[in-house]
């Protein structure tokens, strides 16, 4: 009986320590790289294309972002700068373009991209267990937070500045 119960104990307080150890693992970045290199501030120009939608396309002007299609409005800049976070998010995976299946992704006829400066993102699904976003670029596939993609698919008119005091 005495063999019996410190089994019991040793087995509840190994389930425990396993249990805290599974619970408290966080996912790794891989390597802590950004997903890109590109300086933030050389893009002048941002496309966003959504598929059935009308391109949104943005220009910096004076040091400010233009809205130039489907409105001809001054950006809001805040909303443009989080879209620019892309360039210095840092990723969880990264898979070779040539080793995955891109139709696994959503990444081969993608409802989403988004263009600065001519540098290609293009959008698939997000994985349905830990809800990363996987997102092609330069040849390879990189799973990345999603909280881009909601401001990509929005209204144009979410973009648009809405400062009541602005100078136009």
């Amino acid at each position: 009986m005495k063999i019996r119960f410190w089994i019991n104990i040793f087995l509840f307080i190994f389930i425990i320590l396993l249990s805290i150890n599974i619970f408290t693992k966080k996912i790794e970045v891989e390597e802590e790289k950004s997903l890109t290199d590109i300086n933030l501030n050389s893009i002048n120009e941002i496309i966003i294309e959504v598929k059935n939608k009308k391109d949104l396309i943005f220009k910096k002007q004076n040091k400010k972002w233009v809205m130039n299609s489907p409105y001809n409005k001054i950006a809001n800049q805040e909303r443009i700068k989080s879209i620019l976070e892309i360039l210095e998010i840092k990723f969880y995976k990264k898979y070779d373009i040539n080793k995955v299946n891109l139709v696994q992704f959503d990444l081969k006829n993608p409802k989403v991209l988004l263009n600065l400066n001519n540098n290609k993102f293009y959008f698939g699904v997000t994985n349905p267990i830990d809800q990363k976003r996987y997102v092609l670029f330069d040849d390879s596939v990189y799973m990345i937070d999603d909280f881009i993609y909601p401001q990509l698919t929005t209204s144009p008119a979410f973009f648009i500045d809405n400062d009541v005091m602005s100078e136009n």
